[in-house]
């Protein structure tokens, strides 16, 4: 997948992207103008993809070290500027939410599409 489909990719999910709130669900429903907002942010945060490597460490035993997580290759799409970004992994066909920690991309088990990703964070 090329970088360019990637970030179609991305604009695409933001501009069709529909909230969804089911009854009975635990919490309350987010408020339009909270929704507005963070498609912004993350319509805001968004970079020129490039590609980098990301050490996922999404099990409990990736996470505590237990375990060597696996590295991929993924392309990066967004950066909120408080030391998260986005990024995509095209094996997995899945985004995810990454850490930068001492100059090494790490996942930490928050994967699905791009604005849920970006929101969770």
């Amino acid at each position: 997948m090329e970088l360019e489909e990637i970030k179609g990719r991305v604009l695409r999910e933001i501009d069709n992207y529909r909230y969804e709130y089911f009854e009975g669900a635990v919490g309350r429903p987010w408020p339009a103008e909270k929704l507005a907002s963070q498609l912004q942010r993350l319509r805001s945060a968004l970079v020129a993809p490039y590609w980098a490597e990301v050490a996922r460490r999404d099990t409990y035993a990736q996470a505590t070290g237990a375990e060597t997580p696996p590295t991929c290759r993924c392309a990066i799409v967004a950066d909120d500027g408080a030391g998260t970004l986005l990024a995509f992994d095209p094996a997995e066909n899945e985004f995810l939410l990454v850490a930068k920690r001492n100059d090494v991309l790490e996942s930490f088990g928050v994967t699905g599409d791009a604005v849920g990703c970006f929101m969770a964070r």
